[in-house]
This record gives C-alpha cells, structure tokens and sequence, in this order.
C-alpha cells in the first residue's frame, strides 16, 4: 500500500505527551510522524484511514479528535524553523521521527 500523510488533532485537558509519543513511536500503523504544534501530529501511514481512526480510538477514549489526509506538499503557515517544513517534503517511507521545539521544551530533563 502507498504511504500517505494524516494530520491528527484533538482535545484533550489531560494529554499525556510522553505516553502519547511513546504510543506513535511503537505503533505499526505510524512509518514517521511530526509535532512542531501542541496537540497536533502529521504522520505517514500506509494504512487506510477508518483503521487509524480505530487504531487510535482507545487511547482517546470519549476525548474528540479528527483524523484528515493531507497533500504534504500543498502546505503552508508559519513555522519555528526549516526543519518543520522539510519533514513535508521528505520521501513518505522516510522513518525519521521528528520532535519539534514544543516538545523539545516539555519532554527533555
């Protein structure tokens, strides 16, 4: 199956950054994904999107979240540096993970 690029938003008051970076980082459904925002990920998946909203669902619970296919490269906005807009331009099977300034400030000791 062809990768493609998801963008995942949600809401959650309890969100647990460290958990949920460790649920993408071992989930067979996510080759590679990006948080240069709070509370959302792009990520490449090869997997069809009704199974990534299942796939992600229980670690949601009752919380909302969205799930949409995005052109990676028909993006555009502001961004903290180069490195959060070359990750879009990247080969999808790419398995970088990237972790933008955001979490750099919340997750390092």
């Amino acid at each position: 199956m062809e990768s493609k690029t998801y963008i995942l938003t949600f809401y959650n008051p309890t969100f647990d950054y460290y958990a949920f970076n460790a649920f993408m980082r071992s989930s067979v459904y996510v080759e590679a994904y990006w948080n240069y925002l709070p509370l959302i990920y792009c990520f490449r998946s090869s997997r069809p999107i009704n199974e990534l909203r299942v796939h992600f669902e229980p670690y949601f619970g009752y919380s909302n979240f969205m799930i949409a296919e995005i052109n990676p490269f028909n993006v555009d906005g502001r961004l903290p540096d180069q490195a959060a807009w070359d990750w879009f331009r990247k080969h999808p099977t790419n398995t970088n993970i990237g972790r933008g300034p955001f979490l750099q400030g919340l997750l390092d000791d």
